[in-house]
């Protein structure tokens, strides 16, 4: 089971974070449904426009088809009364069989001269045309004929030969009476007719042979501008904005949903991914890999000279924030983890570097460096002394490897393993000493060379608390094993003296000195060293 401090301090520090991430991805994906509901909508309404302007097209192409064949049947075989009764009756039929011409006839210098309404229209002057086109043909807008209820006609004349047309037949029936519909001139911006309010804004942002789409705000319309016939006239249909409203809100029912969905499950799926990668092995690894790991140098002193001989290397871990994290939080965590061997690697690099000088002014300096049970499994430590020798050019002699009691493994490959340390002139330590579960056969059988009291016992020395007599219990026990003694924690000047006086020879605590950087150690060996 992984140590809960880390696990603790990570789940704080990330808690808010990771849902305030959470949440802005669920209202993310919920935003980005109703925008696609809104562009659903705003399709779905363009399209209606589209199929609309798509049939006014197809009206006012097949009215020219209709003109054009006036034109060519009656000019094929020109009778020379063009306005005999058999003539009308055939301007009669060619009127029935074209259901988008009102009527057919024959005109000179502008004036009807005969039709299928004949006598109606006989003599009606139409005045100069508004526009006479590439091929010939003539074009008149807005006429009103007399005695007629409707108004605002359009005729077409080639060769003598019109017709004419209602523009209203363009528009009559076509689509939702709520969308406005007309037809109007290109270069004048005249409506030729229309259904419903036209704007004369909308007139003046149409582009010549382009379609366009734009919302007016001011009067509430999607509005779809598109060329009718070309440099002649064009078509323009509009809706109102309440349109698209009311189809948002049917996309938004199938929409909001999935978008809720989806973002629920990417929600849940960044929380699983995030507590993944802010889990205390990754956070751990970021930091190997970032460089956050310092060492810092817990003085050693010899209290019959009171110099310095040596130094327990202590790793520190400072985050990219700042913030300096304990041992005490990581050291479970990356044991737990597997990740001691990764860290103690680091270590060994860091403080090769740091000492190099140290090393080379101090010969007789010992530098020591925890290592755990996976240090000794793991066929990696001995590789580590070498290449720790070689890079802060140290002595075997200098090096001092701590482990604590539940690291000592009684495995026949580890002890196999510190058996070559100690022949290569490495020493080797208990750290903690009386915390774990070692007996006396463990440490004659480990072939230790020093035992460091843990503070725990002495803090208890000078005092009358119950566990007084345990620090002395081990130091008598380590004299019978001739091994070395280093008492840690030592705070006071009476737990020095008493130690002293037991035979403890080596100490560390902050009554000398707290630990220190490599730059502080080095400066603390030039005034306490032999």
């Amino acid at each position: 089971m992984i140590p809960t401090n880390l696990d603790r301090w990570l789940q704080q520090k990330y808690k808010y974070t990771t849902y305030f991430v959470a949440i802005c991805i669920l209202l993310i994906s919920t935003y980005l449904s109703l925008l696609l509901s809104d562009h659903m909508a705003i399709s779905k309404e363009i399209n209606r426009l589209k199929l609309i302007s798509t049939e006014m097209h197809a009206r006012l192409v097949e009215t020219r088809i209709q003109f054009a064949e006036v034109v060519t049947t009656f000019s094929k075989d020109i009778p020379s009364e063009v306005c005999s009764k058999q003539q009308i009756e055939k301007m009669q039929e060619h009127d029935v069989a074209a259901i988008f011409l009102q009527a057919v006839g024959y005109m000179k210098n502008n004036v009807i001269q005969c039709s299928s309404y004949s006598p109606t229209m006989d003599g009606l002057n139409l005045g100069s045309p508004i526009n006479t086109e590439e091929d010939g043909t003539r074009v008149w807008i807005n006429v009103d004929i007399p005695h007629w209820k409707k108004s605002n006609f359009v005729f077409y004349e080639r060769l003598g030969w019109t017709v004419l047309i209602d523009p209203q037949h363009a528009i009559v029936a076509l689509g939702d009476p709520k969308v406005t519909v007309g037809i109007f001139g290109i270069r004048s911006h005249t409506i030729f007719t229309a259904r419903g309010k036209v704007y004369s804004e909308w007139l003046n942002r149409y582009k010549k042979e382009e379609s366009q789409t734009f919302i007016d705000s001011v009067n509430n319309k999607l509005v779809y501008l598109t060329p009718a016939e070309l440099d002649r006239s064009a078509i323009i249909a509009a809706l109102p904005l309440e349109e698209i409203q009311k189809a948002n809100k049917e996309f938004a029912k199938l929409f909001l949903p999935i978008g809720i969905s989806i973002g629920l499950v990417l929600s849940f799926a960044f929380i699983l991914l995030a507590k993944k990668r802010v889990s205390p092995k990754n956070i751990i690894l970021k930091a190997l890999i970032n460089d956050e790991f310092y060492m810092e140098y817990q003085p050693i002193l010899d209290l019959d000279t009171n110099a310095c001989v040596g130094a327990e290397a202590l790793i520190r871990w400072k985050s990219y924030e700042g913030k300096v994290i304990m041992p005490d939080f990581f050291i479970p965590v990356a044991e737990a983890t597997g990740l001691m061997c990764q860290i103690t690697a680091h270590v060994f690099k860091l403080v090769a570097m740091d000492m190099q000088t140290v090393f080379q002014q101090y010969p007789d300096i010992q530098i020591g460096i925890n290592i755990t049970a996976q240090d000794l499994l793991s066929g990696n430590l001995l590789e580590l002394i070498e290449e720790f020798k070689t890079v802060g050019g140290a002595k075997s002699s200098q090096l001092v490897l701590e482990a604590t009691e539940r690291g000592l493994v009684n495995d026949a490959k580890s002890l196999q393993v510190m058996k070559e340390i100690r022949r290569q002139g490495v020493k080797i330590a208990i750290d903690d000493f009386g915390t774990g579960y070692s007996n006396l056969s463990y440490l004659t059988k480990f072939e230790l060379d020093y035992i460091k009291i843990d503070k725990s016992f002495v803090d208890s020395v000078g005092t009358e608390a119950v566990t007084r007599h345990v620090a002395f219990h081990i130091i008598e026990m380590a004299k019978s094993l001739n091994l070395g003694m280093v008492a840690e924690g030592v705070e006071t000047e009476i737990q020095a003296k008493l130690l002293s006086e037991k035979g403890v020879k080596y100490v560390q605590g902050w009554l000398f000195s707290k630990a220190l950087s490599a730059s502080n150690f080095e400066t603390y060996l030039e005034k306490n060293a032999n």
